[in-house]
Formats: structure tokens, C-alpha cells, sequence
């Protein structure tokens, strides 16, 4: 059973009750990424823009394409 509030505690707002905070379990940490570093290669300008063509319309980022690339080519 709870306590009805005073009145004047009613009218100063002190009286408005908060439900309880529900405890939510943790989720746990994800694991820290690995720094990323910046890797610069010189291609021709044609190529690059072959590239840029092909990453847009698949829908990828050039980056994700490179990089899946170089994980391709070390996993031989």
C-alpha cells in the first residue's frame, strides 16, 4: 500500500511519482576495433574512375572493395 501524498506537495509537484527505473541487463562491451590507418596507392586516373563506376553500382565503397581485395589476395 502506498502513502497518498500531502497536498501541498500535490500542488508543488514534489508529490508526482516516478515509476521505478527498470534494471536493464548490461550488454557486454564490445570488443575495441583496431585502429585503421590510411593506405595511399598511386593508379591511373582511368582506373579509378572504372572503380568509382563499379563501387556505385554495387552499392559498396571503394574502400570496402579494396580492402576485400587485399584480404582476397592474402588469404591465397
Amino acid at each position: 500500500m502506498t502513502k497518498r501524498p500531502k497536498l501541498n506537495a500535490v500542488f508543488s509537484g514534489d508529490a508526482v511519482s516516478k515509476p521505478p527505473k527498470e534494471v536493464q541487463p548490461s550488454a557486454p562491451e564490445p570488443a575495441p576495433a583496431e585502429r585503421m590507418v590510411q593506405l595511399n596507392i598511386a593508379v591511373p586516373e582511368t582506373l579509378r574512375r572504372q572503380v568509382r563506376i563499379k563501387s556505385l553500382q554495387t552499392g559498396q565503397e571503394m574502400n570496402t572493395v579494396v580492402k576485400g581485395l587485399l584480404i582476397a589476395w592474402l588469404e591465397e
